[in-house]
């Protein structure tokens, strides 16, 4: 109801604003969800997704529905409805919508399969991948508005969550690339990376059975481009300017003598009085020198726990003989020239100590 009909039918200014407001969303009267309340209540039983038969026995003709259309009490989506008050989390509305119209031979993927997944969030809106996207069974024509339809044989392991079939997290994930903007995709890369939701050498070898599986067709130009991303080993735009340097200074790179990204090395470890072994991941190692170079993007420091758990990290690796050298976004684009010849002075040390 506006405010100027509110006024007119004797309300106060203050009630009309109240009547369209509702914890700062616009919402129908109150008295609209009284009426409504078996519309509700169905609803909530079924992640917010409510069917036109469902409507009908609710007692709603086909002009009420359409009322109730234009005033926002219900969304169409994939031939149903989703009704916004009864308070469901859009990706289990999408979730629901989607598998009652492809059956239980439709697989979910993308970022609704990641919420399933464990790898949800607030990501999907910030990256533009929110777009719900299924596996379509078989050769389906059908089509959903709103959302994207994957034609084509999955290629991960379809599992059950929730009573939804949805994708592997690496299938998920890589789709959400593959639709991803380009000029955002590196970053929701690096994201996925730096939470470890992706392997870089598992999600290089789901992009090579996907070309294989063209029939001897090129990859797609999204397809080269995700793999060429995943081959600079690098999850940052730090580490990537780190890199760019090390590749100007003329620093070979490879496994003999050379600088490697993102390296996994496996050290003793001291922990509440037993000793175990920690898996550290290296932004760049010299293995033959034992050599580390960490970059400091301040991606995991911006909680006390986290930075005793870098400081205890570095304890460790210093007790298995690494030497840790520290480089920070500032400094390797301020003074580029005097990072590069002190890592390059730290080489000829470590290697002269060794030779002894």
């Amino acid at each position: 109801m506006s405010r100027r009909r509110a006024v007119q039918k004797g309300l106060s200014c203050e009630f009309a604003n109240a009547a369209i407001m509702v914890g700062g969303v616009p919402r129908v009267m109150l008295d609209v969800h009284a009426r409504h309340h078996r519309l509700l209540a169905t609803a909530r039983t079924r992640s917010g997704v409510v069917t036109t038969a469902e409507l009908r026995s609710l007692g709603y003709s086909w002009h009420r529905t359409k009322t109730l259309l234009r005033r926002g009490i219900l969304v169409p989506f994939a031939g149903q409805f989703i009704v916004p008050d009864a308070e469901a989390p859009l990706v289990e509305s999408h979730a629901r919508a989607i598998t009652q119209r492809l059956g239980d031979d439709g697989v979910l993927t993308g970022a609704i399969a990641a919420h399933y997944l464990g790898a949800g969030g607030d990501w999907s809106e910030r990256f533009g991948v929110d777009v719900p996207m299924a596996y379509v069974p078989g050769h389906s024509n059908r089509s959903i508005a709103g959302a994207v339809l994957v034609r084509g044989t999955m290629d991960g392991t379809r599992l059950r969550r929730k009573g939804y079939t949805v994708a592997d997290r690496t299938t998920a994930l890589v789709d959400c690339l593959e639709l991803a903007d380009p000029d955002r995709r590196r970053d929701l890369l690096d994201y996925f990376l730096q939470r470890r939701w992706l392997d870089r050498d598992s999600t290089i070898k789901r992009l090579d059975e996907r070309v294989r599986s063209r029939m001897g067709r090129r990859s797609s130009p999204t397809q080269a481009a995700l793999r060429s991303l995943l081959e600079e080993g690098t999850q940052s735009a730090a580490e990537r300017a780190v890199a760019d340097a090390l590749r100007r200074s003329g620093l070979f790179r490879g496994r003999r003598r050379g600088w490697l990204s993102n390296v996994e090395v496996t050290v003793p470890s001291q922990t509440n009085g037993c000793r175990e072994s920690r898996v550290c991941q290296l932004d760049f190692a010299w293995p033959d020198c034992r050599l580390a170079l960490e970059v400091d993007g301040r991606a995991f420091h911006t909680s006390d726990e986290a930075f005793e758990r870098d400081r205890l990290r570095r304890n460790d690796l210093q007790a298995a003989g690494w030497t840790v050298q520290q480089v920070t976004w500032k400094s390797i684009h301020d003074t580029e020239s005097a990072v590069i010849d002190q890592v390059r002075s730290m080489l000829e040390s470590l290697r002269a100590r060794d030779s002894r």
